[in-house]
């Protein structure tokens, strides 16, 4: 994991406070914006944490990345185009009658838990990763600041853990937590025209790497007895796997494997 810069602007109390907070937790560590010479960096703004890069001779800064639960285009889904019809609700165990628990066990920038939450879920999600970890931990902070729907989603039914999902998925099963679907979207290398090659992913996947530890984290799920296992890739990945999913959810470029592990053992 590469150490990640920290700055804020503008020279706001509140908004040092939070650097200085991040930035007491590895690999974070705090920069002033005015002499920083590196090319990426996490900043505070009062939009909230993004992840900004340097562009150009005059080292303009843009933005890149931020997570924003209250974005024009997640109120346009959730009013137009969210049932649980789609291939990620159906992926995850939902029906008519039915909400499963759901352990988001790479988390990632949320979006895929969110649309489950929305839909009636409870997701624990799951994140390793601090870069990724602090955009999710920051957008639902704003989030829950809302006093409509969006509030309420994130508060009701998203909890963030961190950790290495095998030891936390281990520790919320000791616990007496019991889940009904392990929801797993891990990262590795993409070639291609994939959505997970938009510049927003590639330049998370060049701080955090890749999940090569997909099987191990498979074998752990099993061996918990999870109702419901939900791999999810691109369309044309290979299975993480040997073992041949019970049956699979096509989206538009990607596919859901699902695996019944209890139903294995019958």
């Amino acid at each position: 994991m590469k150490n990640i810069a920290i700055s804020f602007t503008p020279n706001l109390p509140e908004l040092r406070e939070k650097a200085s907070i991040l930035a007491s937790h590895p690999p974070f560590f705090t920069v002033e914006l005015k002499s920083f010479t590196g090319e990426m960096l996490l900043l505070y703004t009062p939009d909230g944490l993004g992840l900004h890069e340097f562009q150009g001779k005059k080292r303009r800064l843009k933005e890149v990345l931020r997570v924003d639960f209250l974005s024009a285009r997640t109120l346009w889904r959730l009013a137009h185009d969210n049932t649980i019809k789609q291939p990620l609700a159906r992926a995850a165990g939902i029906r008519a009658g039915f909400r499963p628990h759901i352990f988001d066990a790479s988390a990632g920038l949320g979006q895929d838990a969110f649309i489950l939450a929305s839909l009636g879920c409870s997701v624990t999600l799951c994140e390793r990763n601090p870069l990724p970890a602090a955009l999710l931990a920051d957008g639902m902070a704003r989030a829950l600041q809302s006093p409509g729907d969006i509030g309420n989603i994130v508060r009701e039914r998203m909890q963030l853990l961190t950790g290495e999902s095998e030891k936390v998925l281990r520790q919320e099963c000791a616990a007496g937590r019991d889940f009904d679907t392990v929801y797993f979207d891990p990262m590795y290398p993409h070639t291609g025209s994939s959505a997970a090659n938009k510049k927003s992913m590639r330049l998370i996947r060049g701080f955090v790497g890749d999940d090569d530890d997909s099987t191990m984290f498979m074998s752990t799920v099993e061996i918990l007895q999870a109702e419901r296992i939900t791999i999810k890739r691109p369309s044309d990945a290979p299975l993480i796997s040997e073992q041949q999913p019970h049956h699979v959810v096509r989206g538009k470029s990607c596919r859901y494997d699902i695996y019944l592990p209890r139903m294995q053992k019958m």
